[in-house]
């Protein structure tokens, strides 16, 4: 899918904007804004989507 020398480039920076899963985090847009405001502050994320219903941001 990719060229190899695209791939060597994921590769070689993937730990500069590349995270792992685990580290991702949503909110539905009917959660309270306090539930993203903690997310925010405690987890020290600095953006997080908000998905609908269909998991659209």
């Amino acid at each position: 899918m990719f060229s190899p020398s695209i791939k060597h480039l994921i590769q070689e920076k993937s730990g500069s904007f590349l995270i792992p899963a685990s580290r991702i985090a949503f909110v539905q847009d009917d959660n309270p804004l306090y539930h993203a405001f903690l997310i925010l502050t405690k987890v020290k994320y600095s953006k997080i989507p908000v998905l609908d219903e269909l998991h659209r941001h």
